[in-house]
């Protein structure tokens, strides 16, 4: 079934620009719970009352300096007018969010809501336990410690706010990329099929490559992957790292592999140009093959 039902109430797209407190009037004028931010009909990300909440109030922000970059999640699944609700509540899994935009010829015409699908009672109670579920592992993994001493963000903005959201949604988007690419069933799967491929070669390079390497991912993965920093292990290789996702994913060995080149191909896209070229240059043949050149993610 097409999606119109859900484009007739207001939708509001700021300027990345726009402040805190231009979001929360917009929200109270139009009596909703997230805003969008984008220009030019593209959506960069979006801002709930929950984002309200913890990053103005929780962390003392000033909402009148404070703009929607700082604050938004910038990694926002769509929905086709003509999709289904199960292609919502597949972004709702997939991106572990519970507001999915609705767009027609690439502009935004309409916002399904988790809140929308309990109250219609049109998706079953399993399959929106499994959503919050999903959001509940995802929110366990963006659990950032203040050990590497995270900048005060000046000017009246609470301290750490800019710092603690780029680090959440550079990791969210790899997770997203590592996910899809792996058609791994969660974002939990996804993250311990990073934490072992991405453990091995921090293993497999030698100390100074591997901090460097490290330097480049998002704060989550350089947090929870420092103490792999203890190479070279030449022992680190395919076969192991293909043995480790078959035993803690419970998949088969062919399956193992495809996640591994899945893998391999996110961090690939996700790393500098000039990391790829560091890291290819200093991995055996066997491993070097799973971290494809720029030119081959993008023919």
């Amino acid at each position: 079934m097409a999606l119109d039902a859900y484009c007739l109430r207001k939708v509001v797209v700021l300027s990345p620009m726009a402040t805190a407190r231009d979001a929360a009037r917009a929200m109270s004028r139009h009596h909703i719970g997230a805003v969008l931010a984008g220009v030019h009909g593209r959506i960069d990300g979006i801002v709930t009352d929950r984002d309200l909440a913890l990053s103005i109030v929780g962390e003392g922000a000033d909402p009148k300096r404070t703009t929607l970059e700082s604050i938004m999640s910038n990694v926002v699944t769509t929905v086709d007018i003509l999709g289904t609700r199960a292609d919502i509540v597949d972004a709702m899994l997939t991106s572990t969010c519970r507001s999915v935009p609705i767009m027609r010829q690439g502009k935004v015409v309409g916002l399904v809501t988790f809140d929308d699908l309990v109250a219609e009672g049109s998706v079953s109670a399993q399959t929106l336990q499994c959503i919050v579920k999903a959001q509940l592992e995802a929110g366990s993994l963006f659990r950032i410690s203040s050990e590497e001493g995270l900048a005060s963000h000046e000017h009246g903005q609470g301290p750490r706010l800019q710092p603690e959201r780029r680090a959440e949604n550079g990791f969210l988007r790899l997770l997203c990329a590592a996910q899809v690419g792996s058609a791994l069933s969660s974002q939990a799967r996804a993250a311990t099929a990073l934490s072992i491929v991405l453990g091995a070669i921090c293993r497999r390079l030698n100390r100074v490559d591997a901090t460097q390497l490290l330097a480049d991912l998002p704060l989550v993965l350089r947090q929870s992957l420092h103490h792999h920093v203890v190479g070279p292990d030449r022992a680190a290789n395919a076969s192991r790292v293909i043995n480790s996702l078959v035993a803690e994913l419970g998949v088969d060995a062919i399956q193992a592999e495809r996640i591994l080149v899945a893998i391999g191909e996110a961090i690939a896209g996700s790393i500098s140009r000039g990391e790829l070229l560091s890291l290819r240059a200093h991995l055996p043949r066997e491993l070097k093959e799973f971290f494809p050149e720029r030119s081959r993610l993008v023919s």
